[in-house]
This record gives C-alpha cells, sequence and structure tokens, in this order.
C-alpha cells in the first residue's frame, strides 16, 4: 500500500439547495442539483451544540463528498464544503469527527485515478471550514489504479488520526483487505498502515473502537473460505501490529460485525449477525488483553446494527429481530457489563400493513449524560428517533419525519451533545420527485421536538 498524497487543498464547489439558510429550520433537507440520491453518514457534534455532517451529494460531476457545520438553533450554515476528487467522478464522504480544537476530518472514498478510488481522509478549520491537510492512501493493486475506501475515522488522546477501511489487494482479479491506518493530526502524514487479509477475496473494515491507551479494534465483514466470519481485530497504538484476531462462526455462510465499542476496561464489544439457523442478532464481549469471549448474547432472526455503553459499562445493542414470522421488529436490549444478563429489551414491530414488518430496525444508538438511549432507526418505513429510560427501556419520546405511506428515511447516524440533544442524520424521500435527499435534525433532549421553527 502506500501514501498517494498528502495535500492543503481540494477542489471546493458550490452547489444548489433546496433549502435556505435564511429560513433555516430543523430538520434540514438539502437537495443536490441532480435530484438524485443524497445522503449523510456522518454527524459530530461542537460543545456550542453547534453540528457538523458529512455525506454525498449529487452534482454533475457526478457526485461529491459533502460536509457542513449548522448552527445548534437554527440549523443554518455556518459554514459548507463540497470537496471533489481529481477525476471529477463519485466521490463519497462518511464519517466525520472532531478533535479537542474544534478541528473536523472526514473520510470517504475520492476518486482521484479514472475509473478507482482511494481511502481520503480530510482536515477542515471548525470555524471556517478551510481545508487543512488531505491525505489519500492507494493500494499496490495494479500499480495504484485499484479500489479502495474509508468507513470510520477517530482521532486518539494524542490528536493523531486513524481510519479503517479497504484496500484492494495485488492479486489476479479483485480482492480487498481490511485497512487501517494512523495519521499525524498536525499535518497528515502516516504513521503506520496496517492490511488484514482473509482467505477469502472480500473484506470491508466497516467499524472501530479506540480504548484509553489509544489500541484499535477494528471489525466489519471478513471472508473466510466458502463462508464470512463475526471478527474482531485488535492493533497497537504505536505500531499498527496486530496483538489478536478472533473470529467465530456458528455454522452460518454469512456473519458479520456491524458495530463495535470498547470499555473503560479495554474490552471490546461487538454486534451483528450470525447464527446456524439463519442469520441472528448477535452481541459479543471479548476481552481486551487475550480476545477471549467473555460472553456472547443471541436474540432471533435478524441483525444487531448499533452498539453503545452507559456510564457503567453495561451495554445497549440495537438492530431488528423477528417477533414472529415474517414480522421483522425495531429492536432495542440492554445487556449487563459483566455478564451480558439482559436487563430489558423493547420491540416495537410498527404497522404491519407497512412492508410485512421486514424493513423495520433500530440502526445506531448513543447514549446522554443522565444514562437515557437515543436510538436512530426505520419504523414503518420512516425516518425515526426515540429516547428511552437507560434503567427500564420505557419510552420517553418517539420523532418521525414524514407521515405513514408519504415518506421514506433512513438515519445512518446519530449523535449528543453534553446537553443531552441528539442529532440524526441521514436520508429522506418525501414523495416530491427529488428522489433521496439529505436530512438533519437536532431534537431537544427533553422533549424529542425539533429546534428551530421545526414540529413534529
Amino acid at each position: 500500500m502506500r501514501l498517494l498524497s498528502t495535500a492543503v487543498g481540494v477542489f471546493v464547489l458550490g452547489v444548489v439547495s433546496s433549502w435556505s439558510s435564511a429560513r433555516a429550520a430543523w430538520p434540514v433537507v438539502i437537495n443536490g442539483p441532480l435530484n438524485g440520491s443524497d445522503a449523510l453518514r456522518g454527524v459530530a457534534t461542537l460543545p456550542s451544540g453547534d453540528v457538523v455532517i458529512s455525506g454525498v451529494i449529487e452534482q454533475v460531476d457526478p457526485a461529491d463528498i459533502f460536509v457542513a457545520r449548522l448552527a445548534a438553533d437554527t440549523g443554518a450554515e455556518v459554514w459548507r464544503r463540497v470537496i471533489d476528487g481529481t477525476n471529477h467522478n463519485r466521490d463519497a464522504g462518511e464519517q466525520v469527527t472532531i478533535d479537542g480544537a474544534e478541528n473536523v476530518y472526514v473520510v470517504g472514498t475520492p476518486v482521484n485515478n479514472p475509473g478507482f478510488t482511494d481511502l481520503g481522509i480530510i482536515k477542515l478549520n471548525g470555524a471556517t471550514g478551510e481545508t487543512l491537510w488531505q491525505s489519500n492512501w492507494s493500494g499496490p493493486a495494479n500499480n495504484g489504479a485499484s479500489y479502495d475506501g474509508g468507513y470510520v475515522v477517530r482521532v486518539d488522546g494524542n490528536g493523531d488520526v486513524l481510519a479503517v477501511g479497504w484496500m484492494q489487494r495485488d492479486v489476479p482479479g479483485y480482492a480487498v483487505d481490511w485497512l487501517a491506518i494512523k495519521l499525524r493530526g498536525s499535518d497528515g502524514q502516516g504513521v503506520w498502515s496496517r492490511q488484514i487479509s482473509s482467505p477469502g477475496a472480500y473484506d470491508y473494515a466497516r467499524a472501530m473502537a479506540v480504548d484509553a491507551s489509544g489500541n484499535l479494534f477494528i471489525s466489519g465483514q471478513f471472508n473466510a473460505l466458502n463462508r464470512f466470519d463475526f471478527t474482531v481485530a485488535k492493533l497497537a497504538a504505536a505500531t499498527g501490529v496486530v496483538q489478536w484476531q478472533k473470529s467465530l462462526n456458528d455454522g452460518t455462510w454469512y456473519s458479520t460485525v456491524n458495530d463495535v465499542v470498547a470499555d473503560n476496561a479495554g474490552d471490546v464489544i461487538a454486534t451483528g449477525t450470525m447464527g446456524s439457523n439463519g442469520e441472528t442478532f448477535t452481541t459479543v464481549k471479548f476481552d481486551g488483553a487475550t480476545g477471549a469471549t467473555r460472553w456472547k448474547k443471541a436474540l432471533g432472526f435478524g441483525r444487531g446494527d448499533g452498539v453503545a455503553l452507559d456510564a457503567l459499562g453495561d451495554v445497549i445493542a440495537v438492530g431488528s429481530a423477528q417477533m414472529a414470522q415474517n414480522v421483522s421488529a425495531f429492536t432495542v436490549v440492554k445487556y449487563a457489563s459483566a455478564d451480558g444478563a439482559q436487563r430489558w429489551i423493547q420491540q416495537d414491530p410498527g404497522t404491519p400493513a407497512i412492508e410485512n414488518n421486514l424493513g423495520d430496525s433500530a440502526l445506531r444508538v448513543t447514549v446522554d449524560g443522565h444514562g437515557d438511549v437515543l436510538v436512530a432507526g426505520i419504523l414503518d418505513a420512516r425516518f425515526t428517533v426515540r429516547k428511552l429510560a437507560g434503567g427500564t427501556g420505557a419510552q420517553r419520546w418517539s420523532y418521525r419525519i414524514g407521515t405513514l405511506g408519504t415518506a421514506y428515511g433512513v438515519p445512518y447516524r446519530i449523535a449528543v451533545d453534553s446537553n443531552g440533544h441528539p442529532t440524526a442524520v441521514g436520508y429522506v424521500d418525501l414523495q416530491t420527485g427529488t428522489e433521496d435527499d439529505i436530512v438533519a435534525v437536532r431534537l431537544n433532549g427533553a422533549t424529542g421536538i425539533p429546534f428551530g421553527l421545526g414540529c413534529q
């Protein structure tokens, strides 16, 4: 693998929006000029309550990385950047994070080589949106003309930048590996990179957690021979050397991890899908030092999509689990940290007439300072955010975009600020002929009502 480039400055283009900051209100809905498939895939909150969002917006070339800062109370744009790869092709932004100085880091998949993609990380000034540096990574396949990309970005306690994604393997045909990299936060120069291969061909690292010592836990899709395994690897903070790698499989053809989180003891919890009788919503706690399984819990047919911890280290996993034949539910479950004992579970199958319930799923989760649980997902085909009591799972409030049958939406990420106010981002189709539009909504944590001029 190689560092393709580290540069200050990228192409920044204007974009036409269907939403005007002069009459801003949450939820913010933005339609790109092509009326195409626009979406947000990352969100981070600043101490002021302002929100930074990232994703993809379709334009004439035909899609670019989208990053913006939105004002806390109104959703008005403080700044916006649309970042185009040098090949002017289908670029995509994924997750976003901030450091202690409120600088912004975005990871994604820019197209800098005709027809091929890189793993790209961009650092922006949080106050102005000015590009401070951009680092592009290209694999060895085809002399750098390869398919590579990034999913997750984090900043460690030293201000260095960590990212994971995938990199094309230098073999005949198409095969990709997990890729993890560490960069200096000051200038984007590489500290180390690590490529992890399976016996198969299709490995995509889609999840990462960082412990208090800066060690990485990475996971995602891992292609063992004739199957995919539920796999987590630990990498050393200083060198990226693999400390351990553990794979689980209960006999199913397809197992995968969709999210991971590290606790204060340095252990790691992963959620995804696994099971000998079909895909099962599975959550596993691994010993951080050895990778040994501490406990494993499975619900019904379905999958785990997101995982978070409360202040006591108890585990909240969210996803989709079947309640009855062809009835899949928006599912949130809380497990005890020590042994995985189930503290409570909440499931909502939605309205029976809507897509036979098979689309209902809680997708992402976070926990506020009071230990209450904030969940974003799909219910009755709509973009849904809910707040549950941390102690019992009782619903405090629920917010949805659109009315039944008039809007479809998917929230990809949710974050909560220090005052307990959540922001969820993703896309909505409001059935207005613009296909999928960018959407971000900041809600009052106490009431579930959007800030500004928005309403439920």
